[in-house]
């Protein structure tokens, strides 16, 4: 996957491609376009320890991160945010756009530290799929996309222009794992959820997390 073979050794989306072309499911990718854990230059939105897990470092963290734009590893400023873009998030998406036939959906994600002038980079590389469906987080509010995308609430009628939309929502209160999250919605949240968006002409697309 990408330039670099993943520890598997093959590229992971071919197949999965390749079995939405067999069924006749359209393909889509999930894309974090500013937001990098691990390539130089990539935005962090940081978060004070005491959201996570007990540590016992974690005002010195804090300091750290504070000082460091969010960051905690130093290599990770060794590049700049406009490196990060013309380096990791260009050439992957222009990737993801031309490896695997029709792609139907890009979902940009975590829009941290994006600016007009990055955004328009990612933005051009959509010519290559002219048919694309992408939502309003490449960068906001001047590039809406083609659907807006809530977060963790439903909106009421007023709320509603006319474009089409999806509520985000995490069928427990995190969106990746946390051991002491055990607040689930019941059934009955989820099909009363589903029904209310449904009946506003929205999408649901509840997001769980993995349990380990």
């Amino acid at each position: 996957m990408w330039w670099t073979p993943p520890p598997y050794g093959k590229d992971l989306l071919k197949p999965l491609a390749a079995a939405c072309r067999k069924y006749g499911i359209k393909l889509g990718f999930y894309y974090s376009q500013a937001q990098d854990w691990n390539n130089p230059g990539g935005a962090v939105a940081r978060k004070a320890t005491s959201e996570g897990w007990p540590n016992p470092d974690s005002a010195r963290i804090d300091a750290y991160t504070l000082a460091h734009t969010g960051h905690w590893d130093p290599a990770q400023t060794t590049d700049s945010m406009s490196d990060y873009i013309d380096k990791v998030a260009v050439p992957q998406v222009k990737e993801l756009l031309t490896n695997y036939g029709d792609v139907a959906v890009l979902w940009w994600d975590t829009p941290t530290e994006m600016k007009d002038e990055y955004a328009e980079k990612l933005n051009a590389l959509l010519s290559l799929q002219p048919k694309i469906i992408t939502n309003d987080r490449l960068k906001r509010p001047n590039f809406p996309g083609d659907y807006k995308t809530p977060e963790q609430k439903i909106p009421n009628l007023s709320e509603l222009d006319g474009k089409d939309w999806e509520t985000c929502m995490t069928m427990n209160g995190t969106w990746g794992f946390k051991a002491s999250d055990h607040n689930w919605k019941t059934p009955t949240t989820l099909i009363h959820n589903l029904v209310d968006i449904a009946s506003k002409g929205g999408n649901y697309p509840p997001q769980r997390r993995p349990y380990s």
